[in-house]
């Protein structure tokens, strides 16, 4: 199974998702009132202002908040937010992660981001990269139009440094399907909203993350990485472990069961690994448990939370 932490929300476009839904309200109930003997004066009315904005949840990732109006829905994950409508229209993601690249530009990083989902389905016609200003922070963005997932999308995406070594980077898009003006009417409005809304804040201390000094370790068929859990709970182990699993920098990884094989009294699980800068085979163990640990060349976003079944 593959899964890249960065293109989660992107999936939401081809699936739907329920996940944080704001409640319906309920629908009045309709009454006839008869009409008066004679004609009512006028009273006269001061027009109250409306909100400029709906209101907002406030969320707060690994290194950075936003403010996600009620009428969207939304995904949280570390340092990964997804932001999206119910109707499949519009679709925002947002992303504060290291970036180990001092001498690449901006523009290359939101290039290597845009690379990434264009190598999952996507297909863009980028603007010239245009400057803006994210909490006092300057950075840029680009407009795009193309196909994601097959389905028509024009959008924006946007990239700072909010600190040395660090990358944010925000992309929204909206299905041009049933309209081709979705983007003008309310796809650019939304995401304006969320970009104003992002503050930048410390990020986590993930130095809690326990890394292997053993060299063989989840590389060897003879070291594996021991989850537990059997043939009913291992394969949820397996995911879990992966999904707490990051490259060498902090990077997203996406990983694919590549089989099972023999391995002495038990069987092993094979994954390929692959990111920025990774490819590594490693061998799991879901028929036996020892504490867990990232292996040589990778790092974890905290302390592995699957315990001895």
């Amino acid at each position: 199974m593959n899964r890249t932490i960065i293109l989660i929300p992107l999936l939401l476009f081809q699936t739907g998702c329920t996940a944080a839904t704001p409640e319906m309200t309920s629908t009045p109930t309709q009454t006839t009132t008869p009409p008066p003997a004679s004609p009512p004066t006028p009273t006269p009315v001061t027009p109250t202002p409306t909100a400029a904005l709906p209101k907002a949840l406030t969320l707060e990732a690994d290194g950075f908040s936003l403010s996600v109006p009620l009428v969207l829905s939304y995904e949280i994950k570390n340092n990964v937010v997804g932001v999206f409508d119910q109707e499949g229209t519009f679709i925002a993601s947002f992303i504060r992660t290291d970036y180990n690249e001092p001498a690449n530009s901006l523009q290359d990083a939101l290039n290597e981001y845009l690379s990434q989902v264009a190598d999952r389905g996507g297909e863009f016609v980028n603007s010239e990269p245009y400057p803006l200003v994210l909490d006092g922070v300057e950075g840029i963005a680009v407009d795009l139009a193309g196909d994601l997932l097959g389905s028509p999308v024009e959008g924006r995406a946007i990239a700072v440094y909010p600190e040395e070594k660090a990358v944010f980077i925000g992309l929204g898009i909206s299905n041009l399907t049933t309209d081709k003006e979705q983007w003008n009417t309310t796809g650019a409005q939304y995401f304006e909203m969320l970009t104003t809304s992002v503050r930048f804040v410390e990020t986590r201390n993930n130095e809690t993350c326990p890394v292997s000094q053993d060299k063989t370790y989840g590389y060897a068929e003879d070291n594996p990485i021991k989850v537990g859990g059997g043939f009913l709970d291992g394969p949820a182990r397996e995911r879990s472990y992966f999904d707490n699993l990051l490259g060498p920098n902090g990077e997203a990884l996406t990983y694919e069961r590549m089989g099972s094989i023999p391995s002495g009294d038990t069987i092993l699980d094979q994954y390929r690994i692959t990111g920025q800068g990774v490819d590594a085979t490693l061998y799991l163990d879901e028929y036996n448990y020892a504490p867990l640990q990232a292996p040589i060349g990778f790092t974890c976003i905290g302390e592995f939370p699957l315990s001895a079944p």
